[in-house]
């Protein structure tokens, strides 16, 4: 019998790809056969599976269509599964508390689920740190950190697609090092812009470096464009009014903005300096796919 791991969407685009990082590891060690689920709205249009637009998923089985079974653990999901929505939806956004993760996700520290169908979700990479000690003799996972790993899933096994890999490497051959990639946040989550901003004027005034701004705030990036000529940003679509990016938003594809949203994420990685702020994961798969030493990071808290 062919048993699965479906790693459910939760957060944005960051947060539910390191759960997928979180998950390869215990799909190879386990055995199971990977769905990842991105049918809520978030990032798919007409609730199909986006995730294999994005992504493609090397050395690890996979299946892009959810199992049709009951055999389901935990208990929570099993007559849920089928639901294309987010995790959170299902809490009203309350759904950080040990109790919620007890009910409703495996832990990647035991093997010894005996069900069809287990389920896991996370927002970060932190669960598989539950998983590597089990990892001797079936990966050379074994024996790294938390980061280390990640870093060698981001690059073996969950590989963005063509299509976002060639936009990359389009953008990519407008960079004239050295690049110094910034991330701000300024819609949902407040930003300290100021302090992004003197950190990024210290950084240009000692190196003459090109900037390169990832936004989800039109008047963000209007004020970087003002500040810092020459200022590097992609084409997405902004609100004049301060929308989150990754809501819902009448014209405009969810399915595209979340195109947009990982040619930032790719983008960063490919700078050779990142500033970013604490609060906010979008800056977290750029970094742990680029190994970037700590004197490569400026985070502002």
């Amino acid at each position: 019998m062919t048993r699965y791991l479906v790693v459910r969407g939760s957060g944005g685009m960051s947060n539910r790809l390191q759960a997928v990082v979180a998950a390869v590891p215990y799909a190879l060690l386990t055995g199971r056969t990977l769905c990842v689920d991105w049918r809520d709205s978030l990032y798919a249009d007409h609730e199909r599976n986006a995730f294999h637009r994005y992504f493609e998923l090397h050395g690890v089985p996979f299946v892009a269509e959810l199992p049709d079974s009951r055999d389901v653990f935990p208990e929570f999901w099993r007559e849920r599964l089928a639901l294309p929505v987010a995790v959170e939806y299902l809490f009203d956004n309350n759904h950080f508390g040990a109790a919620v993760f007890e009910a409703t996700r495996i832990d990647l520290g035991r093997t010894n689920y005996d069900h069809e169908v287990a389920v896991f979700w996370s927002p970060d990479i932190s669960p598989l740190a539950r998983a590597l000690p089990l990892l001797g003799g079936i990966s050379d996972l074994a024996g790294r950190s938390l980061e280390e790993a990640a870093r060698a899933v981001l690059t073996r096994h969950v590989v963005p697609c063509a299509a976002v890999r060639e936009a990359v490497d389009a953008f990519a051959a407008r960079f004239r090092p050295p690049v110094v990639g910034v991330h701000v946040r300024h819609t949902d989550l407040e930003s300290p812009v100021e302090r992004i901003v003197a950190e990024v004027r210290e950084i240009v005034a000692r190196t003459g470096a090109q900037i390169f701004l990832c936004t989800d705030n039109l008047h963000v990036q209007r004020l970087f464009s003002r500040l810092f000529p020459g200022l590097l940003v992609t084409e997405k679509h902004l609100s004049a009014d301060g929308a989150p990016l990754h809501g819902l938003t009448e014209g405009v594809s969810s399915e595209r903005k979340g195109f947009e949203a990982l040619l930032d994420m790719y983008l960063l990685g490919r700078c050779g300096h990142i500033v970013h702020y604490t609060r906010s994961s979008f800056a977290r798969i750029a970094i742990l796919s680029g190994g970037f030493a700590p004197d490569q990071l400026t985070v502002v808290s």
